[in-house]
């Protein structure tokens, strides 16, 4: 094999050798909705990588079919890690709630069943050391991509029957009940003594 024709080939192999932390977004399919005007957002979980210490520095939209739906924030860029800014290696999961990988306000004339699909791409550095300490112990930087979704629901989408039945059954249990307990009171409360009541 010719060196020009196995060049490649080593340093794809040589890539292949530097582990990554995988990103998994929550919920892991990526798909969240929200009314037009709310914010919504994605929580994440990282498992740390074998060997290196992995610092995140951001996140953004790659790809999206509807950029007109909204706007997107990085939240796992600013965060970087969970102690100083970074994961060290073989560290227990990172996890975090709702809005932490990155939030997403959705344009408040967003119509009902309309959505917005797309790619989000995060960046990381991986360093052989602790880079709050070390010098010169900068790798190299990584990727990765994570599908998503954001929906407006349609409009026609109304609580079920049955649902809706309990509801107003609730409510007319505790109307009867309240109605009861104001006339249990009015039979208590003592009755005026004639000659309490004043003379005219």
């Amino acid at each position: 094999m010719q060196l020009k024709n196995f060049l490649p080939l080593l340093l794809l192999c040589g890539a292949g050798l530097i582990a990554a932390p995988i990103v998994e977004l929550n919920p892991s399919s990526g798909v969240i909705s929200g009314q037009p005007g709310d914010t919504v957002g994605w929580g994440f979980k990282v498992k740390a990588d074998s060997t290196y210490w992995v610092s995140f520095s951001s996140s953004f939209i790659l790809a999206e079919s509807n950029p007109s739906f909204g706007l997107y924030s990085d939240t796992i860029g600013v965060l970087g890690g969970p102690t100083n800014f970074v994961l060290a290696p073989n560290a227990p999961d990172w996890t975090l709630g709702a809005s932490n990988f990155g939030s997403y306000a959705i344009d408040p004339t967003a119509a009902p069943g309309t959505s917005n699909t797309g790619t989000l791409l995060v960046l990381y550095q991986l360093f052989d050391d602790d880079p709050n300490t070390c010098l010169g112990c900068f790798v190299g930087t990584a990727e990765q991509q994570l599908a998503f979704t954001v929906s407006v629901p349609s409009s026609s989408q109304v609580p079920e029957p049955a649902t809706t039945g309990l509801v107003l059954l609730g409510a007319a249990g505790i109307f009867f009940r309240e109605v009861k307990h104001w006339a249990r009171q009015r039979r208590q409360a003592p009755c005026p003594h004639p000659r309490e009541e004043a003379s005219y």
